[in-house]
C-alpha cells in the first residue's frame, strides 16, 4: 500500500516530467530547464521508492548515490546506472552560472526517455509483491508459502520470547487455539574465536566469522565470506548480511516491523537483541531485525538469495551474529 508521503514524491516527479513533455511538444523553451526537470523526475521517483520501503531518504541530488541506496532493496536498480549518470549532469550544470553549459534540444529527448524509464522501473518495483519478487516461480511459491502458513496456523499474534544465555530470545507462536511454550535458542557455532567489527560513531559492535570480511559504505556495513560472490536477481551484491544505521528515528521497532510486514506479508517475531526489545520480520526479501536505541534505528538484515541450501547456511551465521551484537556507549 502506497502512503500519502510516497504519493507526494511521485506527484512532484510527475509535475516535473509534464513540464519536460510540454517543452518537447512545443519545440520551444529552455533545453536546460527541461533537462533539469527530467533529472528532478528521476530524483523524486528514486526518493519515493526509498520512502515506500521505509528507508532513510538522503538530502542529496546525486542520482548515483540514490541508486546505491535503492540497490539495497533491489540490486537490479543497477540497470538504471546509465540513465542516472546521464541525468546527473543536469542538476548543477543547468542551473549555476559558474558551471553553465547550454545543452542541445536533442538532450531533452534523451533526458525525457531516461527519466521516464526510471519512473516506470520504480513503479514496476512497487507493484504487488508477487509480481516483483525477481525470483520467478520460486519467489511466488515463497509468498504463497507464507500465506499458507498464516492461514493454516490461524491469526498470528506477535511472538513472545525468553532469553537464552547468548542474549537472543526464542519465539513462541500463538495461533487460534494453540500455544507453544518458549524454548531457549542455543548456538551450534562457537563465536569466541570470531573477529569483531566495532563502530565507534554509532556505538555498537558485532562479531563475524573467521574467514569473513566486511565492507563499510555510506549506506551501511556488509559482511560476506572471503572469496565468495552473492547474487540477487542476477546482480552481484556486496554481502548477504548487513547492518545499517538510521539516526533520528521517531518510530518504534514495533511500528517499523508492522509496516514492513503489511507491505510484504511477512511473519513478525518479537525478540531481544543487545538487551533491547526488537522486532524481526521474515518475508520473501529475507530477514530484517529492527533495533531502536536512543532514537537511532539499527537494522540487521539477511538477504534471501533464492537458494534454500545457501539461505540455511547463511541463516545460521546471521542468527549467531545477532547474539553478539551489542552497544558500546
Amino acid at each position: 500500500m502506497m502512503t500519502d508521503y510516497v504519493k507526494q514524491w511521485f506527484a512532484r516527479g510527475d509535475e516535473d516530467l509534464a513540464l519536460v513533455n510540454l517543452i518537447l511538444e512545443k519545440g520551444t523553451g529552455s533545453p536546460n530547464l527541461a533537462c533539469f526537470h527530467a533529472q528532478q523526475t528521476a530524483e523524486k521517483y528514486l526518493k519515493g521508492f526509498l520512502a515506500h520501503h521505509d528507508l532513510h531518504v538522503r538530502k542529496v541530488h546525486d542520482l548515483e548515490l540514490l541508486l546505491e541506496d535503492c540497490k539495497s532493496v533491489a540490486p537490479s536498480f543497477s540497470d538504471l546506472w546509465d540513465n542516472a549518470t546521464f541525468l546527473n549532469k543536469f542538476y548543477i550544470e543547468s542551473r549555476y552560472p559558474d558551471d553553465y553549459i547550454e545543452f542541445p534540444h536533442e538532450d531533452v529527448e534523451k533526458a525525457y526517455d531516461a527519466a521516464l524509464r526510471i519512473k516506470e522501473f520504480v513503479l514496476a518495483k512497487i507493484s504487488p509483491p508477487e509480481a516483483r519478487c525477481g525470483f520467478g516461480a520460486m519467489g511466488i511459491l515463497m509468498v504463497l508459502g507464507i500465506l499458507v502458513t498464516l492461514i493454516g496456523g490461524g491469526i498470528f499474534t506477535y511472538q513472545n520470547l525468553r532469553e537464552n544465555p547468548e542474549g537472543r530470545y526464542a519465539p513462541t507462536v500463538v495461533g487460534q487455539g494453540s500455544t507453544r511454550s518458549p524454548q531457549p535458542m542455543t548456538s551450534e557455532i562457537d563465536t569466541s574465536t570470531w573477529k569483531t567489527y566495532r563502530n565507534e560513531e554509532y556505538g555498537f559492535e558485532v562479531k563475524y566469522p573467521v574467514g569473513w570480511e566486511y565492507n563499510a559504505t555510506a549506506t551501511g556495513t556488509r559482511f560476506q565470506e572471503i572469496g565468495e560472490k552473492y547474487y540477487v536477481e542476477g546482480s552481484e551484491i556486496g554481502g548477504p548480511i548487513s547492518i545499517t544505521v538510521l539516526p533520528g528515528e521517531s518510530k518504534t521497532s514495533h511500528e517499523i516491523a508492522q509496516k514492513r510486514g503489511q507491505l510484504y506479508k511477512g511473519v513478525i517475531t518479537s525478540l531481544f537483541v543487545a538487551g533491547e526489545e526488537t522486532m524481526e520480520v521474515k518475508d520473501y526479501l529475507g530477514t530484517s531485525i529492527y533495533v531502536v536505541h536512543e532514537h537511532t534505528r539499527y537494522t540487521l538484515a539477511l538477504v534471501n538469495l533464492g537458494d534454500e541450501s545457501l539461505n540455511n547456511k547463511l541463516s545460521e551465521v546471521f542468527e549467531d551474529m545477532t547474539t553478539t551484537f551489542k552497544f558500546i556507549k
